[in-house]
């Protein structure tokens, strides 16, 4: 008899049930049948779900817990082996993912872990060439921490970092670095003379007047108290070869400024 008396109601609320799954729910290839209960009761939950992530993609606290996961490898160093921190960093290297690479450094230095010389170099090369001296001081605080007796072998380093004050825009800086490892250690000059002449490539094609007036004072400075003509020669060679007539100007000074100069051109 109650069920009699609310079959008006219940067939309303059905009917109702079956126009809204209608409207908001599309076909699918899959099946064959539809139960009106189910769609309307998955819809409410859509909706409810679809509010709950826009507010949650329009938090802060989301967009940044966003930029943590994809920006940041989480790497347990101190369980890696060298040739897993070597991969490792070969691979964020690759993405330029310069952040994550000094995070493994920092982390390498503080659990001691070595990292293989050829990786380390080419690090040097890396930010030395993209003028980072704050990246190459940070792998030169490592080696002497970490491999003192690679560090010394190799300069310290301090040839990575010139390079990274000049191609930074600071020769001054870079060329001082240069001429103090020059000094420190005399059996590296061969390396740091290419170096130099790397550098003085740079300087002129980089059409800077200031730059080139630094380069002048230091290659003098170095044929007069190293007594090594090499960085003067290639410089002067460098602008009398360039089709800029004040380089060819430059040139000229550097001949009348050195009478060594004069005579390795003359026997030339």
């Amino acid at each position: 008899m109650q069920l009699s008396k609310n079959a008006p109601n219940y067939i309303r609320f059905i009917l109702n049930v079956q126009k809204l799954a209608q409207k908001c729910v599309m076909p699918a290839p899959y099946t064959t049948s539809v139960d009106a209960l189910d769609l309307f009761t998955s819809e409410l939950l859509h909706r409810h779900r679809k509010r709950g992530r826009i507010s949650h993609f329009g938090s802060k606290d989301f967009n940044l817990n966003i930029r943590f996961f994809t920006e940041i490898e989480n790497k347990d160093v101190s369980q890696m082996t060298m040739e897993q921190l070597d991969t490792s960093i070969q691979e964020l290297l690759s993405k330029n993912k310069d952040k994550q690479i000094q995070q493994i450094i920092q982390d390498c230095l503080h659990y001691r872990k070595y990292l293989p010389i050829t990786t380390l170099k080419k690090l040097f090369r890396n930010y030395s060439i993209m003028g980072k001296p704050e990246s190459v001081m940070a792998l030169q605080n490592y080696c002497a921490q970490v491999d003192p007796i690679l560090n010394k072998r190799n300069g310290e380093f301090l040839h990575y970092l010139a390079k990274a004050q000049c191609m930074k825009g600071n020769s001054d800086k870079g060329l001082a670095i240069l001429q103090d490892a020059y000094t420190k250690y005399s059996s590296l000059r061969s390396l740091y003379r290419v170096i130099f002449k790397e550098l003085i490539q740079d300087s002129v094609l980089n059409r800077s007047e200031a730059t080139l007036v630094i380069f002048k004072k230091y290659v003098l400075h170095f044929n007069e108290k190293f007594e090594d003509p090499y960085p003067l020669v290639c410089f002067w060679h460098i602008c009398w070869s360039s089709s800029w007539f004040s380089d060819q100007v430059l040139s000229e000074e550097l001949l009348e400024a050195s009478e060594g100069l004069q005579e390795i051109v003359k026997d030339k």
